[in-house]
């Protein structure tokens, strides 16, 4: 065998080599999003969990906070607590159904979020105050904040002109649906 044949088939083998390293590559890649995916859901899932446990754990805590109701400094701070793990939950569960990690559409858990601000007190106050929307000392993209927020603000100029007279069921404050 001459110079120039085994040049050739040492060229086509070489071609083999790289597209079996592309596909595998390839593979890699899509198992790592894989992986990736997976770990964020659970991450959404912990962290709704979280909040869904804070409620159960304070019931009182949350309702009469949600109204609007007088709370003690020590019972304010942990409504306070309770609402930011509603936010941190709406906004995660906003951008893994934004980016489609999950099943659910984004603007489901903007229109409850955005409802509930509306409709109770409690709620609107502690939304009203610009340092629980910063999420300060988190590591969040502060874009999507931006966008999660906008849609928020967009939601509930629409329910306030369809629903002047907000309709408050204590029992459905904090609800993502």
């Amino acid at each position: 065998m001459d110079s120039a044949k085994l040049n050739d088939w040492l060229q086509v083998i070489g071609i083999f080599a790289l597209v079996a390293s592309l596909i595998f590559v390839g593979l890699q890649m899509k198992q790592n999003q894989q992986i990736g995916e997976g770990e964020a859901a659970a991450y959404f899932s912990e962290i709704t969990n979280s909040f869904r446990t804070t409620v159960i754990d304070y019931p009182e805590v949350w309702r009469n906070g949600c109204m609007g109701e007088e709370l003690s400094d020590g019972d304010q701070t942990r409504f306070a607590q309770m609402y930011y793990l509603y936010l941190s939950s709406s906004y995660w569960l906003w951008l893994a159904s934004d980016i489609g990690i999950l099943q659910s559409k984004s603007n489901v858990i903007t229109n409850a979020f955005a409802a509930n601000i509306h409709r109770y007190p409690g709620i609107a106050k502690m939304n009203a105050s610009k340092r629980l929307w910063s999420m300060e000392g988190s590591k969040l993209d502060l874009l999507s904040l931006q966008q999660f927020s906008a849609a928020i603000q967009t939601r509930l100029a629409e329910l306030q002109m369809i629903e002047p007279q907000p309709l408050a069921d204590p029992n459905w404050c904090g609800n993502f649906s």
